[in-house]
């Protein structure tokens, strides 16, 4: 598997969060620059087209924002436990 096989999941826990309550930018800012992501992303590997991306992206960042606590996964303290496959990969790049 690639990093491509886990976009869903940076999305979620460690993009939204990153921007929502760490960078504190607007809805609009952190979905521009999610959007552009994953545009990025699409073009190394289509996007899931079943996927509803927009409604996710919403999600989270509302969530993000209820729970102002909440901050992107850490690696070395929990993205080795929760998808040790992803923290293979990014490991291996570093």
């Amino acid at each position: 598997m690639t990093l491509s096989d886990h976009r869903k999941y940076v999305m979620s826990l460690i993009l939204v969060p990153y921007l929502i309550n760490i960078k504190q930018l607007s809805d609009e800012a952190a979905i521009a620059k999610i959007k552009e992501w994953l545009s990025r992303c699409d073009k190394v590997k289509k996007l899931d087209s079943t996927y509803n991306f927009d409604y996710r992206i919403k999600y989270c960042i509302n969530k993000c924002k209820t729970n102002r606590n909440l901050k992107p996964i850490r690696f070395e303290d929990k993205l080795h436990k929760s998808n040790l496959e992803l923290y293979r990969i990014i490991k291996s790049k570093l």
